[in-house]
């Protein structure tokens, strides 16, 4: 396994009422699109919590295009990539990570992205991988969802952040840390 470090951490310290922040707007013409185009609610409608809604989402982007660790999107937009991997193109972690991170907002689910880098990795994108992390009512605190290999980190069967993963190796305890995937 690679060990899982956060060189960086700026992440706000106050409460964690995340209806105090202000995010996008989700009834921005970019979401609508994004929404109606994938019908994006119908794929999360047969959820019964809140997860599940979050894990059918990141199936479905997981399951776009095949993956191509050497071809970054020129648009990163969500819309641009579907696009581009109907027409059969494939794209890197970064991109499915846009996507994922595009496709929670529309729905609206506060979203941001997370970049995980190695060590020696400094900020090279080659030398990482692109996540996601969103915000979990149901759990109060971010998840940190993998676009690309269609999972999650837990411990001890209870969903992880970034934050969450990277204590576990800090401590020593990184045996704790499980990848779920969906495939």
């Amino acid at each position: 396994k690679t060990p899982l470090a956060i060189l960086e951490y700026d992440n706000y310290n106050g409460s964690t009422e995340i209806s105090q922040w202000d995010f996008e707007d989700i009834n921005s013409p970019q979401f609508d699109t994004l929404r109606e185009r994938y019908r994006l609610r119908s794929i999360i409608d047969s959820a019964n919590t809140e997860f599940e809604q979050m894990k059918l989402m990141l199936n479905w982007v997981a399951t776009r295009w095949r993956h191509d660790g050497g071809h970054m999107a020129e648009d990163r937009s969500a819309l641009a990539i579907l696009k581009e991997a109907v027409a059969g193109k494939r794209f890197c972690c970064a991109n499915y990570a846009d996507v994922t991170l595009e496709c929670m907002k529309a729905l609206g689910f506060p979203a941001r992205f997370v970049g995980l880098h190695t060590d020696d990795a400094g900020y090279r994108m080659s030398g990482g991988h692109g996540c996601v992390e969103v915000w979990s009512n149901e759990y109060q605190k971010w998840l940190l969802l993998d676009g690309q290999n269609n999972g999650w980190w837990e411990s001890d069967g209870q969903p992880l952040s970034g934050y969450e993963c990277n204590q576990l190796f800090i401590d020593g305890r990184h045996d704790l840390l499980d990848f779920v995937g969906q495939h």
